[in-house]
């Protein structure tokens, strides 16, 4: 295996981690803002992450969309 390559793909993962991370803490910040509501699903790799400030529990996008959570 090249040691660049393998570096590169590791620095990449951890970038994309960081900004992840950015934007489920920016999210957050929004969201106690009164009157904003924020729903996100994030796909990365066939994996969900979602976050919600919101109380009431959405199982998934399907419902997200009929609730109104565009």
């Amino acid at each position: 295996m090249n040691v660049k390559a393998s570096n590169f793909g590791k620095r990449r993962s951890e970038r994309i981690r960081r900004k992840k991370k950015t934007l489920f803490h920016k999210a957050f910040l929004l969201g106690k803002e009164d009157g904003i509501e924020i729903a996100m699903i994030v796909l990365q790799q066939g994996r969900y992450s979602t976050y919600s400030s919101i109380t009431r529990h959405v199982a998934n996008s399907k419902e997200a969309v009929s609730a109104g959570l565009r």
